[in-house]
């Protein structure tokens, strides 16, 4: 017994040995700058405000919104000079995107060794004077000699009020791009798709706690098969800052089960807002393929414990690639396809100390409640379709999937007046924790057939009664991975009734009397009458365009003459 504790002292004393070893090694390999005598240019770009607190009496004014607001502007002093955003007025997360320039001529070695720049935030009021509401101050030699281009970029300062008593607690979050540039110096670009993150610069009088973030990652379910065969060799990766942990990888499989903690050791106060588990396919001959990322909100599990939640992975088809792909996976809102669902729990705690860590889950797991639902669904016609040749409707949710009949395209229209197989599925009672419904419009009943799509959340049509609804017109939008309609198409319509109803409140109806051709059809004529056109963008190499208007409704097409070099 008392053996293995000898052994992890070692390895504890070790692995801090080789901590310090690597610090050192960073440390010297840093560039070292000398101040020099002469001019000296500071940028300063005051971006953003957040969490700011307001003081008793604070926006009161003839101007202010209301109690418990503020009119935020910001003051940066260097070398007794001083400049001022604009004023925000009634918020208390205010963006500023504002640049400050400061210019010194023939600054000696002394005064630039006790410089500081300080940032002030007050609140204005026009019956007043300003009232501090926070203050955070930079050694000018600390920014200049020591850091990388003599420049910090879009990163968080703590901010502290020194006029009241407020125990050094942090009375909000400034964002701020410094750069200082020396004599003979010209200033760095940097990549604006890349930041600081969420670490957080904090004045000496604020205290910096130890904080442990820990994310249990337990499993998955219906998994996107990235490999042949359709399955998937799958692990998760998950950041908090630059903090990071990864889980086992389990073979061959679309439903894995993990059931590990990540532990990342984190320092409060933080401005990082999320936490980020990103989903891979391990592949040993390749480089591993990015299944889908799911992004926690770190406040659901800050300081308390957030139990086990499914969280849903959307993306591009399997076989998607290239920039529409790319766009999907770190966009999914705007995503078309379904790639699986992840439980996960978590909770935070201040501690004495921590390290990155990764675990067994050795507690009972209790999964969300769930109940059996059914989509029933109805598809009368589908409507403006572009050139596809025949029409199939294909309905998933989650990894349930039912399709229409195929029907023959009767110029831009297709008539189906089917009702669909039911869908019985399992889900938690949480609404928000069921998967999105997705509807294909393809040519076939393959997946590769899929032209367009439309995407909604079951709230949309969760019917708790089970009574019959109308149907409704959906649009679709093109599959942009596949890339198959014209400049000329347009995705299409669909009209249907789609419902998820809880299986005990389902009303028993045939599947005749759930779809009905009683519409009232009324033919009509569409005039257009065409006037003018102005500032039309040039097309030619001339500067001008030939324009013409194209006409479209119930897959009919009319074109107007062609007018000649006119914009």
């Amino acid at each position: 017994m008392f053996g293995g504790k000898k052994k992890e002292e070692q390895k504890k004393e070790e692995a801090n040995k080789k901590k310090e070893e690597e610090e050192k090694k960073k440390d010297e390999s840093k560039p070292k700058y000398e101040f020099k005598a002469g001019d000296y240019s500071i940028q300063i770009h005051i971006l953003e405000a957040k969490e700011l607190i307001p003081r008793e009496g604070m926006a009161t004014d003839l101007f202010s919104n209301k109690a418990g607001s503020a009119n935020p502007m910001v003051e940066v002093e260097i070398l007794e000079e001083k400049k001022k955003t604009k004023i925000m007025s009634g918020t208390l997360s205010p963006i500023f995107n504002d640049q400050l320039f400061f210019q010194f001529k023939d600054l000696d070695l002394d005064l630039l060794n006790g410089a500081n720049i300080v940032f002030s935030v007050y609140d204005c009021n026009s019956l007043a004077r300003n009232q501090l509401m926070g203050s955070s101050t930079l050694d000018l030699a600390y920014v200049y000699t020591e850091l990388e281009n003599h420049d910090i970029y879009r990163q968080w300062i703590g901010l502290i009020n020194t006029e009241d008593d407020c125990d050094g607690e942090v009375q909000g979050y400034l964002r701020i791009s410094v750069q200082v540039l020396g004599p003979g110096e010209e200033p760095i670009v940097h990549d604006p798709s890349k930041d600081a993150g969420g670490g957080v610069i904090v004045p000496p009088r604020i205290k910096m706690n130890p904080h442990k973030v820990t994310i249990n990652v337990h499993e998955g379910r219906d998994l996107i098969g990235m490999d042949w065969g359709g399955k998937s060799d799958p692990y998760a990766i998950v950041e908090f800052g630059k903090a990071d942990g990864r889980t086992r990888t389990i073979d061959k499989t679309v439903n894995p089960r993990w059931n590990q903690s990540i532990e990342l050791a984190a320092m409060m106060p933080s401005m990082i807002k999320t936490v980020k588990v990103q989903i891979w396919d391990d592949d040993m001959l390749r480089a591993d393929d990015l299944i889908g990322t799911i992004k926690l909100k770190f406040k659901d599990f800050k300081n308390k414990v957030s139990p086990p939640r499914w969280y849903h992975i959307y993306g591009p088809p399997a076989d998607g690639d290239g920039p529409v792909a790319d766009l999907m996976l770190k966009f999914p809102k705007k995503a078309n396809t379904f790639r699986g669902r992840v439980l996960i729990s978590g909770k935070s705690e201040d501690v004495k100390e921590v390290e990155n860590a990764v675990k067994e889950f050795t507690e009972e797991l209790v999964a969300p409640e769930e109940q059996e639902y059914v989509l029933r669904v109805e598809v009368m016609e589908a409507l403006e379709l572009p050139s596809i040749g025949d029409c199939c409707i294909h309905v998933t949710i989650g990894g349930a999937t039912v399709l229409s009949p195929v029907r023959e395209l009767e110029g831009a229209r297709a008539i189906f007046y089917d009702a669909l197989d039911d869908l019985t599925v399992s889900f938690p009672k949480d609404l928000s924790q069921i998967p999105d419904v997705i509807i294909y419009l393809a040519d076939g009943k393959k997946a590769d057939d899929r032209v367009c799509f439309l995407r909604f959340p079951v709230a949309d049509i969760f019917n708790p009664t089970g009574e019959l609804v109308k149907p409704q017109l959906y649009k679709f939008e093109e599959e942009d991975c596949k890339n198959a309609l014209t400049d000329d198409d347009i995705p299409g319509y669909l009209f249907a009734r789609i419902q998820l109803v809880p299986k005990d409140k389902l009303p028993n109806l045939t599947k005749e009397l759930r779809v009905s051709k009683s519409f009232k059809q009324t033919e009509y004529q569409l005039r257009v009458h065409l006037f003018q056109a102005r500032e039309l963008p040039p097309a030619d190499e001339t500067g001008a365009s030939d324009p013409f208007v194209v006409a479209r409704c119930a897959g009919q097409k009319v074109r107007s003459k062609i007018l000649k070099a006119t914009l």
